[in-house]
């Protein structure tokens, strides 16, 4: 299109200049980690607070999937945070560890925050 403006040659073609090819750059997506942190301490069992929560993340993993992002689990209870799941692209590892997510104990948010940003930082 940007040669149209050149105008024709005397045999009827169009002049096409140097400065009139283009090229399509393509823009690669950074992967994307999508990190669950989730409280898991005795509160959530409580009015099925837990069932409602892994509901939610299993509608987020389902998004996940179908846009290739990386998904990782840590889970925080009792006197510590840990990860349950390393992070991958696996959808139905991810929904395997999601479920036999246990609950009980305290809440060590400030070990979660720390083990959330180890995690990232790697």
């Amino acid at each position: 299109r940007s040669a149209a403006t050149n105008g024709l040659s005397e045999t009827g073609q169009l002049i096409i200049h140097p400065e009139n090819w283009q090229r399509k750059v393509r823009n690669t997506t950074s992967d994307t980690l999508i990190m669950f942190v989730v409280d898991a301490s005795g509160s959530m069992s409580a009015r099925k607070r837990m069932e409602a929560v892994k509901g939610a993340v299993l509608a987020l993993l389902t998004d996940a999937y179908q846009q290739r992002d990386r998904v990782s689990f840590i889970a925080y209870r009792g006197v510590k945070a840990e990860v349950l799941l390393e992070p991958t692209k696996s959808v139905e590892l991810a929904e395997k560890q999601l479920q036999r997510l246990p609950t009980g104990g305290r809440t060590p948010l400030a070990h979660a925050l720390s083990l959330t940003y180890d995690s990232i930082c790697r």
